[in-house]
């Protein structure tokens, strides 16, 4: 009858045991796969962040060089005709 018991007291033991390892492995995967969806969602940002600051950067020059031609050159053309040789130089140079 004592050996039943023992037998008993183990298997709960074990049964407790496995249950707590597999909640400690459940916890484990979700906090690895949050983190890796982190590490994504920085590195896409990041990359917006990039992106626009260049876009920024090209729109810039593009508006400076529009602006200060010193040539009279956007007189006999419309803006958009100015625009797109503005975008073209700067695209070919």
């Amino acid at each position: 009858m004592v050996a039943v018991l023992v037998v008993a007291v183990l298997m709960v033991v074990i049964a407790m045991l496995t249950t707590v390892l597999t909640v400690a492995m459940l916890v484990t995967v979700l906090t690895v796969t949050m983190l890796a969806v982190l590490v994504v969602a920085f590195m896409a940002a990041a990359m917006a962040a990039v992106v626009a600051t260049v876009f920024a950067v090209v729109l810039l020059v593009v508006v400076i060089r529009m602006s200060g031609n010193g040539q009279g050159q956007a007189e006999g053309r419309s803006k958009k005709q100015c625009f797109f040789h503005v975008i073209y130089s700067f695209l070919t140079n």
